[in-house]
């Protein structure tokens, strides 16, 4: 059985710390479950990682050291409290149109 059919995956808006106590609180307290491991392959992938999605997972039990989920991002800067980053669009050119 896969185990990610069990992993309902939580959407949420984390604006203010008090925001990211709450699903820390939630997901530390086993209120929502932790991602077991990273998704597998595109059908994983697209069925999971949508906008709005919150993965929490433990770094040791999951192997999971960095979240990548197939997309770019930019990289990643401090803005307190938040380490955040933001997917990039594609840059269209005449070569990856046609």
């Amino acid at each position: 059985m896969n185990t990610l059919t069990l992993y309902r995956p939580r959407q949420a808006v984390v604006i203010t710390m008090f925001d990211a106590v709450l699903l820390f609180y939630a997901y530390s307290s086993r209120i929502y479950d932790l991602l077991p491991r990273r998704p597998r392959g595109e059908v994983e992938r697209s069925q999971l990682t949508q906008s709005g999605i919150v993965f929490a997972y433990n770094m040791k039990d999951s192997n999971i050291d960095r979240w990548t989920d197939g997309k770019t991002w930019t990289p990643s800067r401090q803005v307190e409290p938040f380490l955040v980053c933001f997917q990039t669009q594609p840059i269209l050119t005449r070569s990856n149109v046609a």
